[in-house]
């Protein structure tokens, strides 16, 4: 309904720009036509070229458009619905996590509209049932599910060039996760002392090889870091002011500086708008929306270290990936309106996480 309905009256307030935009690059695709962005923008061509394919078939609309990213929606609520079978959520979990899923104020006005994070949100999802159903298949079954959730997770930086980031880090994440666990499985002494010299090893070694291969192309470590600087800072600092902007031109001369800025952006990320800054009812619903997503992270923290919790360890990969996508995320945002899609991606992922958490059952117990 809310495709429909945006194709009539127009696209959500704060899309509209966007999906407009792409509706225009996609009908200069069906005409032949090039353009810069179609050129330079690679996380941008997938996109296009799929909603071409669709328009093809029907007709070059906003409401066809709507109506594909609407599909796509389902196709993501279907794969978390399965998520919470496969870990066996109670029927009354199963039912929460989908109506906060399904209702999430944000996801509907953007999903609903002809933008990426639908897609994003998606392969997501479908990146992370692959790896949980590694975690709970047969030995030479879990592999090729887990192979399949990296080729996934490939499929799902098409999107943006932050999930291009996301998806080496969260394999090395996944894969030193699973080392662990494989080491914890061993009947051996002291093995707390044997994944500390392990990770102490694994990280030498990449240092090492890192450091030669650099060393092999002439690699200019200053020269490396002021690039980093500079495109870091012009990314910040090269936007549209704008009452939802929190982040403003800032000076970056150092390594340090960076290591310090990260976690403003972090914090921002998740707490903008602030009360002060809310004038509008969209930044009601956006102020709402933060305080149950850090609801939601403060629960898995607090219960993340009691043993009892359900799936644990599958539990702790989920988790932990949420919060480095979401890290990933925040470094390249500098307004909540912006904010408010960079979370859609992320959303299966912290409900799964909470839902998981079975916080009924503790209280019951006690």
């Amino acid at each position: 309904m809310l495709s429909v309905f945006n194709g009539i009256i127009g696209p959500t307030p704060g899309a509209e720009v966007d999906a407009l935009k792409f509706l225009g690059l996609v009908v200069l695709i069906l005409n032949g036509g090039e353009h810069t962005m179609l050129i330079k923008s690679d996380d941008l061509s997938t996109f296009l070229q799929i909603h071409a394919f669709i328009a093809k078939i029907f007709v070059p609309s906003i409401i066809v458009g709507g109506l594909f990213s609407a599909f796509i929606w389902l196709l993501s609520a279907l794969i978390i619905l399965q998520i919470t079978k496969d870990l066996k959520f109670s029927d009354e979990d199963r039912f929460f996590c989908l109506i906060i899923y399904c209702f999430f104020p944000s996801s509907i006005l953007i999903t609903s509209v002809m933008l990426r994070e639908v897609f994003q949100l998606l392969f997501v999802n479908l990146a992370f049932f692959f790896l949980i159903k590694s975690f709970i298949s047969s030995k030479l079954k879990s592999v090729l599910l887990f192979v399949l959730s990296i080729i996934t997770l490939v499929i799902a930086a098409q999107f943006h060039k932050g999930l291009v980031i996301f998806a080496p880090l969260s394999v090395i994440l996944s894969i030193i996760y699973l080392a662990i666990l494989g080491v914890d499985k061993l009947k051996i002494p002291n093995k707390k002392i044997l994944i500390t010299s392990m990770l102490i090893f694994i990280s030498f070694c990449l240092v090492i090889t890192i450091k030669f291969k650099l060393e092999s192309i002439n690699f200019q470590y200053d020269e490396f870091i002021s690039k980093m600087i500079e495109r870091l800072v012009a990314q910040n600092n090269n936007h549209n002011i704008g009452r939802a902007t929190y982040m403003h031109h800032k000076e970056m001369d150092s390594i340090l500086d960076i290591i310090f800025f990260i976690p403003e952006m972090f914090i921002n990320y998740f707490i903008q708008p602030t009360p002060s800054n809310i004038d509008t009812f969209g930044d009601y619903i956006a102020f709402f929306e933060n305080i149950l997503r850090i609801a939601f992270i403060a629960f898995c923290i607090f219960f993340s270290f009691n043993k009892d919790v359900p799936n644990r360890k599958i539990f702790i990969l989920l988790f932990l990936n949420f919060l480095l996508l979401e890290l990933v995320w925040s470094i390249g945002t500098v307004n909540y309106g912006t904010a408010i899609r960079h979370h859609i991606p992320g959303l299966g992922l912290i409900l799964i996480c909470f839902f998981n958490l079975r916080i009924g059952k503790f209280y019951e117990k006690k």
